[in-house]
């Protein structure tokens, strides 16, 4: 384990499995408190018990920015700073069909939750880092 890392909080979307609960373990590992956001609440809690002692569940629906405010402020009450986003939620939609055949509800899904949920959930988690984003000009201050 790297030292490099320790004590640091890391939040990691659709952490309740696949890459996400990956993610989670490995930062873990380096000795990072794990933050642990995904949709599924029972899946989350369990994720979070699977990843060990300094990871916690934060069931959330990122595509909703009053969950994610909420989430946010309890992650900053739980662990007091937040240093390391990793947005990993994104679903799929329906697969295998041509584009032309694609439902635009099932498209719209798509996008609010892999664009939009990032959108949301960036900026709400730079707060505690001291780092902000400057969307119109398009660069990051420190």
């Amino acid at each position: 384990m790297s030292e490099q890392f320790k004590g640091q909080v890391a939040i990691i979307t659709g952490a309740a499995s696949g890459l996400g609960l990956a993610i989670a373990k490995k930062l873990h590992a380096e000795g990072i408190r794990v933050a642990m956001l995904d949709l599924n609440q029972d899946a989350t809690q369990a994720a979070s018990q699977e990843v060990g002692e300094n990871a916690a569940a934060f069931p959330a629906d990122i595509t909703d920015e009053a969950q994610v405010g909420s989430c946010i402020a309890q992650i900053g009450q739980r662990f007091g700073r937040i240093d390391i986003l990793v947005n990993s939620a994104g679903v799929t939609g329906r697969t295998n069909v041509k584009s032309h055949e694609v439902e635009l509800a099932d498209f719209r899904r798509v996008f609010e939750v892999n664009v939009v949920g990032s959108f949301i959930v960036s900026p709400g988690a730079s707060f505690t880092t001291g780092f902000t984003f400057d969307l119109t000009g398009g660069r990051a201050t420190y």
